[in-house]
């Protein structure tokens, strides 16, 4: 499942609700995968917050993208995404 625009919903709690809801009926329709980018706004912070909201996201792969150039600038920008995600629930 993208994540552009529909999960850009900033920090508003019943929008970010809404979208965990999303993710909710994503996961129990058998869907698993969540790509975003650090270009989609607030979309990982949403991600990341909407996976605080308790329910099932076992087995659940995050992809993103880097959008920057250099090897230092790229671990910087991953290491964001992973913990605005909170991808360390994955491991």
């Amino acid at each position: 499942m993208g994540t552009w625009q529909t999960f850009d919903v900033g920090d508003d709690p019943e929008l970010v609700t809404a979208r965990a809801g999303v993710l909710k009926t994503s996961f129990a329709m058998g869907g698993g995968m969540v790509d975003s980018s650090p270009m989609y706004g607030s979309s990982e912070q949403v991600i990341g917050e909407c996976r605080a909201i308790p329910g099932d996201d076992a087995g659940l792969f995050s992809a993103t993208k880097i959008w920057t150039l250099g090897r230092w600038f790229s671990i910087r920008q991953m290491q964001r995404s992973q913990r605005l995600r909170d991808v360390s629930r994955e491991a």
